[in-house]
């Protein structure tokens, strides 16, 4: 037999053994359901994205000395005197317990005494804002914040942690004995020392003051600019007008400027969450009016600071 002859029949072989294998496996998957040959279209079950608010956390008990915090050297190298005079715990007790808290907010105030004329350290000054404070404690109405701030001077008045607060109380909290439910909870609570800043503003050293340590209590405890409040936003029920609805707005801004100034974007946050709203009584019902809209604020910004804060 001649070899081409051979390989004729071996590739004759190969196919006629290539064509039953085909036979057998078609014959095998048409017994095989259909609903395994082609299998239904099953629909992921996509869960909606929740935006979930920041809860502070509570917890009984005083901040212990070791736990202590204050910010005298951040501040000092602003050439601001920092005093550190603490309020007695009777001044901060909710049902005859002090408690401890996460940060959220910050409220700026005004002590409703006298508006400083001097760029002067004048620790006295900030030291009345205490007497004043622990007046009101010693006649059963306590109330209890955690800075006094005045020209180029810093009075801590409570104690801080490295992530909590001492839980301070206002005349917001005046009855209140449940943590749970005061509108204060988780926010740090700073005294400017004067009163009617619309007609009189303070010294622009006491402003830069303010916007320094709420810059420097942000980036320590990762509070948002969206976060930052005046007493008068976050009064519903009672009549609180401070720090000045006007100087509340301009002081806000300027913070903004200085928070884009010194690359503190990560406090910043978007644009859309700059909405300020005065929180008002109307049928028993909480009613926010807004006052300062994100449009606003950017609208008080440079052109190079509204492309700086469009990236963020």
């Amino acid at each position: 037999m001649s070899r081409i002859f051979k390989l004729i029949l071996i590739f004759i072989t190969i196919f006629i053994v290539a064509f039953i294998i085909r036979l057998e496996v078609s014959s095998y998957t048409s017994t095989i359901p259909s609903s395994l040959t082609n299998p239904p279209v099953v629909k992921t079950q996509v869960t909606p994205k929740i935006n979930i608010k920041k809860v502070e956390e509570i917890n009984e008990g005083d901040i212990t000395p070791s736990e202590q915090i204050t910010f005298q050297k951040e501040m000092t190298t602003f050439g601001v005197n920092y005093i550190v005079k603490y309020l007695s715990d009777k001044s901060i007790l909710y049902d005859k317990k002090v408690y401890n808290v996460t940060p959220t907010s910050i409220w700026w105030h005004w002590d409703a005494g006298s508006t400083p004329n001097t760029d002067k350290n004048i620790p006295s000054r900030v030291l009345s804002t205490y007497a004043i404070l622990k007046s009101r404690t010693d006649a059963n109405d306590p109330v209890a914040t955690h800075f006094s701030v005045g020209p180029n001077t810093v009075l801590q008045m409570l104690p801080l942690g490295n992530s909590v607060i001492a839980q301070g109380r206002l005349t917001n909290d005046t009855k209140i004995e449940d943590v749970t439910k005061t509108p204060s909870l988780g926010g740090i609570q700073i005294e400017t020392t004067g009163t009617d800043y619309d007609n009189k503003p303070p010294l622009v050293s006491q402003t830069n003051t303010l916007i320094e340590l709420t810059a420097v209590l942000m980036h320590q405890y990762h509070i948002p600019f969206s976060n930052i409040y005046g007493h008068l936003e976050r009064s519903a029920g009672i009549d609180k007008t401070d720090p000045g609805i006007n100087y509340l707005k301009q002081t806000r801004i300027k913070l903004l400027e200085y928070l884009i100034d010194h690359k503190q974007f990560e406090n910043i946050g978007s644009s859309t969450s700059w909405n300020f709203y005065t929180q008002t009584l109307k049928d028993g019902k909480v009613v926010n009016v807004l006052d300062q809209s994100s449009a606003e604020i950017l609208q008080a910004l440079t052109e190079g600071e509204r492309e700086i804060v469009s990236r963020l």
